[in-house]
């Protein structure tokens, strides 16, 4: 039973951090983004999103 609780905690961190994580860092970017080069904010953004989503798409597939 504890086994199981801890294999479930994890998941649960793993899966708050990789999603919540990944806003949290497309938002801060995309503050930074506006506040240092507005001319250029929504490409950038888009592709960091790109970028993120690809990224936790080759992490969730390795760990499977």
């Amino acid at each position: 039973m504890r086994n199981f609780l801890k294999k479930s905690f994890l998941d649960f961190a793993e899966y708050l951090v990789s999603t919540y994580g990944a806003i949290v860092a497309i938002l801060i970017f995309a503050g930074l983004a506006v506040t240092y080069w507005e001319e250029y904010a929504w490409g950038s953004t888009a592709i960091f999103v790109l970028f993120v989503f690809v990224a936790l798409g080759f992490y969730h597939f390795r760990k499977k």
